[in-house]
């Protein structure tokens, strides 16, 4: 039996003709991402990389010391911080530590190399 949040995307996808441009799915894999909101107990950050966005997240009893580096998907065109949001807090929570979710450059607007420039950047940013 489908879940209410399964529903809720289904109800979303059907509500609104189906995207054409990049700017049209991107909102629209934002609006997905959404659907399922982030626990009250995990503290989000928003945390500049060096020119590159990123967001902490930490959850009750994580180590902070330990990172988890998130690199959402989307095939370097979509995707974002917000889409994938949920998913990254949990794994944090799952794994007791807490994340960094960057938010790099997309193509076709910023073609290769420019998400592997941030993911190194952010990469950086970590380790200093």
């Amino acid at each position: 039996m489908p879940s209410s949040e399964i529903d809720a995307i289904r109800a979303l996808l059907t509500a609104k003709a189906r995207p054409m441009g990049w700017a049209q799915r991107r909102e629209r894999l934002d609006e997905i991402g959404s659907v399922w909101p982030v626990a009250d107990d995990i503290v989000l950050t928003s945390v500049d990389l060096g020119g590159v966005p990123g967001e902490w997240s930490l959850a009750p009893g994580s180590d902070a010391s330990r990172v988890l580096m998130f690199f959402h998907g989307g095939g370097y065109c979509s995707g974002s911080i917000t889409s994938h949001r949920r998913m990254v807090t949990e794994a944090g929570r799952a794994a007791k530590i807490r994340t960094l979710a960057v938010g790099y450059r997309l193509a076709p607007e910023h073609p290769f190399p420019a998400a592997l420039d941030d993911a190194m950047t952010a990469w950086r940013y970590l380790r200093k």
